[in-house]
């Protein structure tokens, strides 16, 4: 698999802030295409105003048009459901096939049952998390990696963040990312 390649990512990685500004940021530096489906930026939208009500909801749902924004040629529609075999559970089915109608080599979801019954059933995607992701990326291209992390620290830089709180906040959801990212600091 060579950069760019399709991930097709499902909600539970565009929800928290620091993944999905990793996932976008690695798009738009072109390490990525990153593709959703309407019905999972729906999602988003959702979860980040039932489980963020301390936050503006209208804030929340900037934050989701502005995704639609810069995602607008990346939203698939969800595909027949026919393609994805009974071993996928009901709830997932329209992420996988929407996937699949995205041509999408890799499903990026943090949920590992999805993953598992995706490898289960034997699809031409591959499933794996934000930070095996991640770490494909690093793997690919660590130098373009870096200079996303190195934006994404810009970007919320203050006088009381540090290098390191950062890479706590990237550990979250992208530990492999956060310590390859840390190491090379040191170097």
């Amino acid at each position: 698999m060579t950069a760019p390649f399709v991930a097709f990512c499902d909600a539970d990685v565009l929800v928290p802030i620091v993944c999905c500004d990793f996932l976008l940021t690695a798009a738009e530096a072109g390490l990525v295409d990153v593709v959703v489906s309407e019905v999972v930026l729906g999602e988003v939208e959702r979860n980040l105003v039932e489980n963020f009500a301390h936050l503006d909801p209208a804030r929340l749902r900037r934050r989701v048009a502005d995704m639609r924004d810069f995602l607008a040629d990346q939203i698939v529609e969800v595909g027949g459901l026919g393609a994805v075999g009974d071993v996928v559970n009901e709830k997932d089915r329209h992420v996988v096939a929407a996937a699949l109608e995205a041509g999408a080599e890799v499903l990026v979801t943090n949920d590992r049952r999805l993953r598992d019954e995706v490898e289960r059933d034997s699809l031409t995607i591959r499933p794996m998390s934000a930070d095996d992701l991640g770490n494909l990326l690093w793997t690919i291209d660590s130098d373009t990696v870096s200079e996303v992390l190195e934006a994404l620290f810009g970007k919320r830089r203050s006088d009381s963040l540090t290098r390191r709180d950062f890479a706590e906040m990237l550990s979250r959801h992208l530990p492999t990312v956060a310590r390859a990212w840390s190491n090379r600091a040191k170097d």
